[in-house]
């Protein structure tokens, strides 16, 4: 609630209701994301993609998808939020979780070949 403090029913009600009243969706949201991200991370070790493809493939779509929430819809408020979670997974809690997963799994692959 503390992030959410200055920002007012009235001028951003989705926001608002994010932040003041379904933060356990939000939670679960970026959880999810983390999760899926450290998925796919695995299976590009795992299967030797290649992280420029990824790339070429991931950031059209996420670009997309923001130009159509901000062009088509009324939730262009929470946009930003978005994008903000998105750098989450670069935070002090998650980048040595995800490093020890990847080792992990590097480690395993390379037992098993």
């Amino acid at each position: 609630k503390t992030a959410g403090s200055l920002i007012t029913e009235g001028k951003a009600p989705y926001l608002f209701t994010l932040l003041h009243q379904r933060q356990d969706f939000l939670v679960l949201a970026v959880a999810g994301g983390v999760g899926a991200s450290a998925s796919l991370g695995m299976l590009r070790t795992r299967h030797a993609w290649s992280l420029k493809r990824l790339v070429y493939v991931l950031v059209p779509i996420t670009l997309v998808l923001s130009l159509f929430v901000t062009n088509m819809t009324s939730r262009g408020d929470v946009l930003g939020l978005a994008w903000d979670l998105g750098a989450v997974t670069t935070g002090p809690v998650t980048v040595p979780l995800v490093i020890a997963l990847g080792v992990g799994v590097a480690g395993a692959g390379h037992n098993a070949s």
